[in-house]
């Protein structure tokens, strides 16, 4: 259990093995944190220590009584969440000890801090040789479900789009009002010449 980060047990306070993740009828399940076995370092590059805790889940609509796990996980344990209280707290201080057995209500999470660390026996590499083979073949099933998974279809890839030139059109000044009355020149001349004209005719008609 050293070098494990999370673990998952089933209420009996075992490892899960593949059969208990198949369960069709799994309401209720432990994760065990190991605060020892932080992987990843601080933003110094330092080693990250922090408490170890079990979070019990009970989403089944009766009592469950849960038993902690041997002593390689913690020796003794305290009870500082409880979901089933209004303020989230457990009312009375509970200490259990490891392989101690702790009843959570229905529909709630009890969260339990270690309070004395790990001790492993002579004999422990920190894992039964049993438990290492369980794992082992979860973690094959797990890799064959992968391999055997279909293989996702790569999309087609479509011709890249023509070039366009994105340089702008030229852009054309607007008139000035000297350009105006230059164009306006010829109409104003051609208006003046009628206009005479038909003066002069009806001087003419009335003389």
């Amino acid at each position: 259990m050293k070098q494990r980060d999370i673990a998952w047990l089933v209420p009996s306070g075992k490892l899960m093995t593949q059969a208990d993740w198949d369960f069709f009828f799994g309401k209720s399940l432990m994760v065990y944190l190991n605060g020892d076995a932080i992987a990843e370092p601080d933003s110094r590059g330092q080693r990250i220590v922090d408490d170890s805790f079990i979070l019990c889940f009970n989403a089944h609509h009766e009592s469950i009584e849960f038993t902690l796990p041997d002593k390689r996980f913690g020796q003794r344990w305290k009870l500082i969440v409880d979901t089933t209280e209004d303020t989230g707290y457990p009312l009375t201080a509970e200490i259990i000890d490891a392989d101690g057995t702790i009843e959570v209500p229905a529909r709630s999470t009890m969260l339990l801090k270690q309070i004395e660390p790990p001790v492993y026996d002579d004999a422990d590499s920190g894992e039964s040789s049993a438990e290492v083979a369980e794992s082992t073949t979860t973690d094959a099933s797990a890799e064959e479900t992968e391999a055997s998974a279909p293989t996702p279809r790569t999309p087609a890839v479509m011709n890249p789009p023509k070039h366009v030139d994105a340089t702008p059109p030229p852009t054309t000044p607007p008139p000035t009002k000297a350009d105006m009355q230059q164009a306006a020149e010829p109409y104003v001349d051609e208006y003046s010449d009628d206009y005479s004209n038909d003066a002069s005719g009806a001087v003419d008609d009335y003389s």
